[in-house]
């Protein structure tokens, strides 16, 4: 019955995954606000919800179910490695897409968004991180270097929510800035996601060679640039400057 029920939750995460995937692309190329940017972002938003749920869902079932079958942690150190990386992306893509969701919903009212519940999801990303240092640095295996590697996504999204949550912004569309942001977050979780797992169903990524990390490291290195170029370009459109510093909310 487990078996059954990790099988139609990876199906879900892959067919979602391909949704999602495709929807997240709609916004970016169309009117910001349009019937369309919205329709699809809401679009993504459940994908990556279910997406990322069952990413976090999954790995336990499986680590526990393999553990109370007999396996060894120490003859299985690199696929439970994977399993613990696959938990801690979608703690990351949970994060980042509620963030965007939920500073839209707040723009009127930027104080509504501190709730316990996005105060412990801002924080869970940074969590995930250590998670996955410890996990790689004392049970080295083959995953260990992208493990670290990427550790530090984790902690780059808990400072960004909560900085966000904690420091009154300063810039008049500070809103749009962090939807933008963590939209683009959540992309790179999702095609780091697709590039590594997902096209493990179309491409055999031994073809890549000694290159094989690219498609993990990839999608963070052209976000990180699109979101900088995007957030430049909105932000002589509506001439709205950053300030240095910015007042501490109560």
């Amino acid at each position: 019955m487990m078996d059954v029920f990790i099988g139609a939750l990876r199906w879900v995460h892959i067919v979602l995954g391909f949704i999602g995937l495709a929807a997240w692309w709609v916004p970016i190329f169309t009117k910001k606000g349009g019937k369309r940017h919205v329709a699809f972002g809401k679009v993504f938003a459940v994908c990556a919800y279910a997406v990322a749920g069952s990413a976090m869902i999954t790995p336990p079932l499986r680590i526990g179910g393999a553990l109370a079958a007999g396996a060894s942690l120490a003859e299985n150190t690199a696929s439970f490695g994977f399993l613990i990386f696959l938990f801690y992306l979608g703690t990351v893509a949970f994060a980042l897409t509620r963030h965007a969701i939920q500073t839209v919903r707040t723009r009127r009212d930027p104080d509504a968004i501190r709730t316990p519940f996005h105060i412990a999801l801002g924080i869970l990303p940074a969590i995930g991180s250590v998670v996955v240092v410890a996990w790689a640095m004392l049970l080295w295996s083959g995953v260990s270097i992208i493990m670290l590697a990427l550790s530090p996504v984790g902690v780059l999204t808990s400072l960004q929510i909560l900085r966000y949550l904690y420091r009154r912004p300063t810039e008049r569309m500070a809103w749009f800035y962090a939807h933008m942001g963590s939209m683009l977050g959540a992309g790179i979780a999702f095609h780091t996601a697709f590039l590594v797992f997902g096209s493990r169903i179309l491409f055999d990524l031994s073809i890549l060679g000694q290159f094989n990390w690219v498609p993990w490291v990839a999608p963070g290195i052209v976000g990180t640039m699109a979101n900088r170029y995007w957030e430049t370009y909105y932000r002589r459109k509506f001439g709205d400057l950053p300030v240095a510093g910015g007042e501490a909310r109560a």
